[in-house]
């Protein structure tokens, strides 16, 4: 692909903006030819996944407050690669020529495990967990914490009961800024924890621990390869959604919530092969979880349909790149 092609980042003014709201649809692989008056040799529009999509409503708002733009717009763009057929639809309702649309997948499914990460979870497991269950909840929010520490709560109380071994929550906040408010907020909860990063924690303590709190950036990966099942945050509230792939490239059965507008094929995809299942609250969040460790047959057959979707979707940078150098090559 010839270095003509360059990526130029597309901005939204207040008013428009204002119209259609928060929007991903930030950038545009274009052209030299004529980029001016807006003629691109190419143009595939991208998002922060790497190919472009746009839900029914973002559509909705495009055709009610800015049609003939967002149709002239659609129209001068030469290729657009599409996550789904539901985003190939969309835009081909938005204006955008139908040969000029193709559906070649999701950028997140092509993302490449660090070499290390199974032995960085090993060596985590010995640590933290070498004789019993463990779970992480990745990339929570502040009523989403609550909501796992209720569940966390529940098993413990179920463990104890039968005299099996007591469980182990992982919790990876969001944002790192709320680290000590976690922190805080698990004192005040009478149960057991630990900071991740506390090297004096060892032995007996160890043991006892009820829930580690993950309180450094990056390693939420190799904590998912130590655990025995995923929660994925930012979806027990409607705050989106979280990465989903993570927990399922590692071969994890993974939980959410119902909030997944960030990645809805992603998740439809997980769901559709039992990969994913979808809990509502604290309680359904603690059934689900009993069940995964209690059966640990049924979260290897999960774990690794997870591994098995993820397989088959990659390549969509691939497919990217075809589309752009085939375009090339035709003009």
């Amino acid at each position: 692909i010839p270095m003509a092609v360059r990526v130029a980042h597309v901005a939204q003014d207040a008013v428009v903006q204002q119209m259609l709201g928060d929007d991903e649809h930030v950038a545009a692989v274009i052209g030299e030819r004529s980029a001016a008056a807006f003629d691109p040799l190419i143009a595939s529009l991208v998002t922060g996944d790497g190919t472009l999509s746009t839900s029914a409503r973002s559509l909705r708002r495009y055709q009610r407050f800015a049609p003939r733009l967002m149709r002239e717009a659609a129209q001068a763009i030469g290729a657009i690669g599409a996550q789904s057929d539901a985003d190939r639809n969309r835009f081909v309702d938005l204006g955008a020529a139908q040969p000029n649309v193709q559906v070649i997948g999701n950028l997140k499914f092509d993302f490449p495990l660090p070499t290390d990460c199974m032995q960085q979870g090993s060596k985590l497991r010995d640590r933290w967990a070498a004789a019993r269950p463990v779970w992480v909840a990745g990339s929570t929010h502040a009523v989403e914490e609550g909501y796992c520490l209720a569940a966390q709560r529940q098993l413990l109380m179920q463990a104890k009961a039968a005299r099996s071994p007591q469980p182990l929550l992982v919790m990876a906040p969001r944002r790192p800024e709320r680290f000590d408010e976690v922190a805080r907020g698990l004192g005040e909860q009478g149960l057991r924890w630990a900071r991740s990063t506390d090297a004096t924690v060892d032995g007996d303590a160890i043991a006892a621990v009820d829930v580690v709190l993950h309180d450094t950036l990056g390693g939420l990966l190799a904590w998912y390869a130590a655990s025995d099942v995923a929660c994925v945050g930012g979806s027990l509230v409607p705050a989106g959604g979280h990465n989903l792939l993570e927990p399922a490239a590692l071969g994890k059965p993974v939980l959410a919530g119902p909030h997944n507008v960030n990645a809805p094929e992603v998740a439809r995809l997980l769901a559709a092969q039992g990969a994913l299942q979808i809990v509502l609250d604290q309680q359904e969040l603690a059934v689900a979880l009993a069940q995964l460790m209690g059966d640990p047959l049924l979260a290897a057959r999960r774990g690794a349909s997870a591994a098995a979707v993820v397989q088959a979707h990659r390549g969509a940078a691939d497919r990217a790149l075809a589309m752009i150098a085939a375009r090339v090559r035709g003009v």
